[in-house]
C-alpha cells in the first residue's frame, strides 16, 4: 500500500517513499502486535495469579500442618509430664522402680516424637532427654528423687 502511493507520486526510490512504505507496514502491523501483546499479557497475568494462589494455598496448608504438629507435640509432652508426676506422688514406689518407670515414659515419649518426625518430615530438637533421676525419694525436695529435667526433650 505504501509503495503504490509512493510510486504514484514518483517517490518510489526516494527516502520519503521508503519511509512512507515503512510507516504503512508499521501502521498495519502495530494493531495486530498490540492485540497479540495484550493477549499474551492477559495469559501471563492469569498464570501468575494462579501460581500465586497455589503458593498461598501451599503456605496455608504448611502452616496448618505445623499447628497440628505443635498441638500433637504439646499433648504428648503434657501427657508425659503428667505420667512422670504420677510416679512422683506415690512414695510407696521404690526409687529403682520409679526410675525405671520414668525412663520407660521418656523412651515412649522419644519414640512418639521420632514417629511424629517421620510423619511430618521434620526434625524436633529441643535438646536431650535429661530426667536426672536419683534413687533417693525426696533427695531433691520434690519427692521421689525427680530432678532438674522435665524428663522430655526441652
Amino acid at each position: 500500500m505504501g509503495t503504490r502511493s509512493a510510486n504514484r507520486r514518483g517517490l518510489m526510490n526516494s527516502s520519503m517513499g521508503i519511509g512512507a512504505a515503512h510507516n504503512a507496514v508499521l501502521g498495519a502491523a502495530t494493531p495486530i502486535a498490540s492485540q497479540e501483546a495484550q493477549q499474551v499479557a492477559t495469559k501471563n497475568l492469569a498464570f501468575m495469579e494462579g501460581k500465586n494462589q497455589r503458593d498461598i494455598n501451599t503456605a496455608n496448608l504448611a502452616a496448618a500442618e505445623r499447628e497440628r504438629q505443635l498441638a500433637a507435640l504439646t499433648n504428648l509432652v503434657t501427657n508425659s509430664q503428667s505420667s512422670i508426676a504420677g510416679t512422683l506422688q506415690n512414695h510407696e514406689i521404690p526409687g529403682a522402680t520409679r526410675a525405671a518407670v520414668q525412663q520407660s515414659i521418656n523412651d515412649q515419649t522419644a519414640a512418639a516424637i521420632a514417629a511424629m518426625e517421620r510423619l511430618y518430615g521434620t526434625r524436633i530438637n529441643w535438646g536431650t532427654l535429661n530426667p536426672a533421676i536419683t534413687s533417693q525419694p525426696g533427695a531433691l525436695g520434690i519427692g521421689g528423687g525427680y530432678g532438674a529435667g522435665t524428663g522430655v526433650r526441652v
